[in-house]
C-alpha cells in the first residue's frame, strides 16, 4: 500500500499544478475526496515534506473543484482508499468546505480559536453552528475551559465554509474525528445558533443538555448569548464623552463601543448600524 500511494500522490498533485486553472469550473464534491488524498500524503510521507505537500495543495486548490477528480482518483488509488474517499463524500459532513490542518495556539472565548498552519501563519477560526456565553456571562469561563481542554496545542482539522464579517474564518473543528462544536452542545456548554438552518443532530444533542441539566442549563436563568451582548451593549451610557457630533463618520474610525454608541444614540448617525439591529459598529462592539 505504501508503495503504491507514493507514486499516486506525486502524480495526483503534479496534475493538480499541470490542470490547476481547470479546477475552478468543477463541482464542489471533490473537496472531500481531496481532503483523502491529504491525509494520504500526511501518512505516506516524511513529516517535512508532507507539510509542504499539504500546504501547497491548500494555497493552489480553489474551494470548488470537480466530480472528474472522484473519478480519477478512483481509477488510481487502491481499493482501500477509493473506498476511504467513497466513505468520506457519503459522511454527513458539509461539501461547500476546503479543509484547513493545523494547530490551535490559543482559546480566544468559547467558540473562537486561533490556528497555526504548518507555514507558520495563524488565523483566528470561529465554530460554526454554535453560540457560548460571553466571558463577562455566567458560565463563559466554564465553556472557555470546556473547549480548551479538548483542543488546545492539538492538531486538528478544520471543515472551512467561508469568512464572517470580522474577518474570522468559519467551519468545523474535528480533533481526532470528534466535532467539537457537537460535543460541546451536548455536554452543556453552548447553544445551537439558529440563524442559519443548523445541522438537526446539533439541535438534538441540545434537547439532551437542556433536559438532562447540564452545563450551562443548570443554571437558573440561562440567558442566551446574542441576548446577553445585545443588552450589555445598548446599556452602555455614552453621555459624558469627550466627542463631538461631527466629527466622525464611520466604523472605522471609532475607537471604542462607547464612542460608537454616542454618534449611534446622541449624534444620530443610523449609518452605523448597518443591519438595524440597534447595535452600532459590531466589528468594535461584538467580538
Amino acid at each position: 500500500m505504501k508503495k503504491f500511494t507514493f507514486p499516486v500522490i506525486l502524480l495526483v498533485v503534479l496534475l493538480i499544478v499541470i490542470f490547476g486553472s481547470n479546477f475552478d469550473q468543477w463541482p464542489k464534491t471533490a473537496t472531500k475526496t481531496l481532503t483523502t488524498v491529504t491525509t494520504s500524503v500526511q501518512e505516506f510521507l516524511p513529516e517535512e515534506v508532507a507539510t509542504k505537500t499539504v500546504e501547497f495543495v491548500q494555497e493552489l486548490l480553489p474551494e470548488e473543484t470537480a466530480t472528474k477528480t472522484v473519478e480519477f482518483v478512483q481509477e488510481l488509488l487502491p481499493e482501500e482508499a477509493t473506498s476511504e474517499a467513497v466513505a468520506l463524500l457519503d459522511s454527513p459532513q458539509p461539501f461547500q468546505v476546503r479543509v484547513r490542518i493545523g494547530k490551535v495556539t490559543s482559546i480566544i472565548d468559547g467558540d473562537t480559536i486561533e490556528l497555526q498552519s504548518p507555514s507558520g501563519r495563524k488565523f483566528r477560526v470561529r465554530l460554526i453552528e454554535i453560540d457560548t456565553p460571553e466571558d463577562d456571562q455566567p458560565w463563559g469561563s466554564e465553556g472557555r475551559k470546556a473547549l480548551s481542554n479538548k483542543i488546545l496545542q492539538k492538531r486538528v482539522e478544520i471543515y472551512d465554509q467561508g469568512t464572517d464579517r470580522y474577518g474570522r474564518k468559519i467551519g468545523r473543528v474535528y480533533f481526532e474525528d470528534r466535532d467539537i462544536s457537537r460535543e460541546l452542545v451536548a455536554e452543556g456548554h453552548a447553544w445551537v445558533n439558529r440563524l442559519h438552518k443548523p445541522d438537526e443532530s446539533l439541535i438534538d444533542a441540545e434537547a439532551s443538555a437542556k433536559s438532562n441539566r447540564l452545563g450551562l442549563w443548570s443554571l437558573d436563568n440561562p440567558i442566551p448569548p446574542w441576548t446577553w451582548r445585545r443588552g450589555s451593549i445598548t446599556n452602555i451610557n455614552p453621555r459624558n464623552l469627550n466627542s463631538e457630533c461631527g466629527i466622525k463618520h464611520h466604523c472605522r474610525e471609532m475607537t471604542s463601543c462607547r464612542e460608537a454608541m454616542f454618534y449611534f444614540k446622541e449624534c444620530g448617525l443610523s449609518a452605523l448600524d448597518d443591519d438595524s439591529d440597534g447595535v452600532p459598529c459590531e466589528s468594535t462592539c461584538i467580538r
